[in-house]
């Protein structure tokens, strides 16, 4: 793995966990508050799915991979993507499906997607692998 591999698989890392400790304080608050979370069933696949993704990205990075930097600046557009989400949601952003009787937030990016976290996941795992040629 070269040193653009080594770091962008470090900011996974690093940006799961940090989501997963705000992700938690913040369900932690909105249930509190009298939220309900949805399916909760289906959160430990998006665990597994995620944990196997970086896993199968830690494996398949090592070797002569050539990098896209075409992807690679789309990916880092995927993450300012990402971070106005959870700048937009504030409070209300989580890894889970939970609602709570407040308005709906309305800025651009949640007039234009209904669930715009969702696309973006889909969106950064493809890139990723495009990233590295995959």
């Amino acid at each position: 793995m070269d040193k653009v591999g080594v770091i962008l698989m470090m900011y996974m890392i690093i940006l799961r966990i940090l989501e997963l400790f705000l992700s938690k304080l913040n369900t932690e608050r909105l249930l509190k508050d009298g939220a309900k979370e949805f399916y909760p069933f289906h959160y430990k696949f998006i665990v597994i799915f995620h944990s196997i993704f970086l896993v199968f990205f830690l494996f398949k990075s090592f070797g002569d991979n050539s990098i896209n930097f075409k992807f690679l600046i789309f990916f880092c557009f995927l993450q300012f993507l990402r971070f106005k989400i959870i700048y937009d949601l504030g409070k209300f952003w989580t890894t889970r499906i939970i609602v709570i009787d407040k308005p709906l937030i309305n800025t651009w990016i949640f007039r234009t997607f209904r669930h715009p976290n969702y696309i973006l996941v889909f969106l950064e795992v493809v890139t990723i692998c495009l990233i590295f040629n995959d």
